[in-house]
Order: structure tokens, then sequence, then C-alpha cells
């Protein structure tokens, strides 16, 4: 777990864990450089849980951190604002004990909004995004339906890809898709997790999220020599391109594909900022062309 300045979010976070039916036989907490009075609610679970520290330097050089220092089979993460409900490790470790061929297990998760949810708003994760399980990579690079803190993941996956990717957003994501090159997935369909919905969440910039995708798949592009993955990988830089292109002309609308309807959106903006990014990547319409298949 990393943290920072979350006093009043992390206690309940650790007693979740603490609460697991199969407890963990090690609990690493990363203090990434906190003011507040988190550094003291984080002695009170001494010697439970072990406390690192480091200036700060964003997640996933918190969560590499703690890698360096884990001794366990298998890794579980979660964040500081997020809850585990009981059972969590005692499902999730029954997969990966009884199917060797599977590196990493999720499962669903419930939304808890600061302010009462609406009627329109999801209640699951799996509302806002269908799972899917087995070979993933194709479906896993469309859109990343892995709730992070809801994962269970083999130590061998991590010997294998590496630490985290450290950018400021989506390195768990890059990491999910790099392991599933390799292994099976599978997910359990129960919200074994409870996330926090609140302004806090750094993934609500939409153009800052939309750089951190290009970087994954980027560098996913240039470490990968399967053609075919190759090939969905070109694919989606392409459409990730024209997304945040989008953003960046500030339209209030997510866009889910390259010419989805919208009424936020003008044709002539879509076509001008689909002209632009594939232009840009290929140079050529041959070069589109080789782009697209």
């Amino acid at each position: 777990m990393p943290v920072f300045n979350r006093e009043h979010l992390v206690r309940p976070a650790l007693e979740s864990v603490l609460a697991q039916s199969y407890k963990p036989c090690q609990i690493i907490v990363v203090d990434d450089g906190s003011t507040d009075g988190t550094a003291a609610i984080l002695g009170d679970f001494s010697p439970e849980v072990t406390v690192l520290r480091q200036s700060n330097q964003g997640p996933y050089p918190a969560r590499n951190l703690a890698l360096k220092h884990a001794s366990g089979d298998y890794l579980a993460f979660i964040d500081s604002d997020d809850l585990w409900t009981p059972r969590k490790l005692e499902k999730q470790v029954s997969i990966l004990d009884q199917h060797p061929q599977v590196g990493l297990v999720f499962s669903n998760g419930e939304l808890l909004y600061a302010r009462p949810a609406t009627s329109a708003q999801p209640n699951a994760f799996f509302e806002i995004h269908l799972p899917a399980r087995g070979s993933v990579f194709s479906a896993l690079v469309k859109t990343n339906f892995i709730p992070q803190s809801s994962v269970l993941v083999r130590r061998k996956c991590f010997d294998e890809a590496g630490p985290f990717f450290e950018i400021p957003l989506a390195a768990d994501y890059h990491k999910w898709l790099q392991i599933a090159l390799r292994y099976d997935f599978e997910y359990i369909d129960e919200m074994l997790i409870r996330y926090r919905v609140h302004p806090g969440n750094i993934s609500r910039d939409r153009a800052k999220k939309y750089r951190a995708l290009n970087a994954v798949y980027a560098h996913l592009l240039a470490s990968t020599a399967d053609e075919s993955a190759r090939r969905i990988l070109n694919r989606r830089i392409l459409q990730s391109e024209y997304e945040l292109a989008l953003v960046e002309r500030n339209l209030r609308r997510t866009i889910n594909g390259l010419m989805d309807r919208d009424r936020g959106v003008h044709g002539f903006d879509r076509v001008r900022c689909l002209a632009e990014v594939t232009w840009r990547k290929s140079r050529s319409f041959p070069g589109l062309k080789s782009l697209l298949r």
C-alpha cells in the first residue's frame, strides 16, 4: 500500500487487510512523504504492518520499493482509500492454488461515492467495463477492466516482467498487459473490494489519463516482438491519440470509439482530429493502411 496524506482514510483500509479470513504473511505500507498525521496512524499498526518511508515520488515508485521488501509467492495491492471485504484473499488464493496457468485473479468492486450516487451512476466496476478471463490481452488493450485494489498476482509474474513502469498514471494497467502476454487471467464476479470515488482520485484528469495510456502502449509496442500483439497495439495507439486530441480541445465527453456519436462533438472536429493523428502516426496513406491492418 502506498500512502500520501491520507490520515482520514488509511486506518479503515489497513483494518480491512488485517480482518482477512486468509491472513497475509506480510503487510507493507510505503509512506510517500506524508506531511499530515498519516505517520502517527501507521505507527498504531506496528508490528503487524511494516512501514517504509521515502520522499514524495508517487504511487508506483512507492509500490516498487515495497516489492523489493516483499517475500510472498502471491502479491496483493490496495490503495490507501480503498477497502477489502473479509474473504477477498481467501477466495483469490484458492484460485491461484488450483490453477497454475492463471497468473492474476481480480474481482468486481463496489463504488463508494463521496456524495450520494444518482440513479445514472454505476454501483460496481463491472457495470462500467465488462471483465474477461483466460487469454485477455486483446480485450484488455481495449479497456482496463481490472480494479487495482482487487488484484492478487503471482510474484513470479513480476520476476519475469520487472517492476512497475514509473509513470504518474496507468502503470498498473501496463503491468497487467505485460502479464497478459504470458499468463491466463481469472476473475471473481463478486464485490470483494470497495473503491472510494472522490475528487482526490488521481485518475480523474482525462488528458493526463490519455497521455499515460499512450506511454503505456508505446512502451509495450517497443518491447513486444509478437506480431499479433503489435497489430493490436498499433490500432489502440491510433485510437488513444485520437481520443487525446479530442480531450485537448476541451470536449466534454469521453470518446469510446473512433467515430462514435456524441452531441457535444461536431463532425468536423472529429474528422480534423482523426486526420491530424493518423497523418502524424503514418506520414503517408500507405503508412496509415499498415496501421489499420
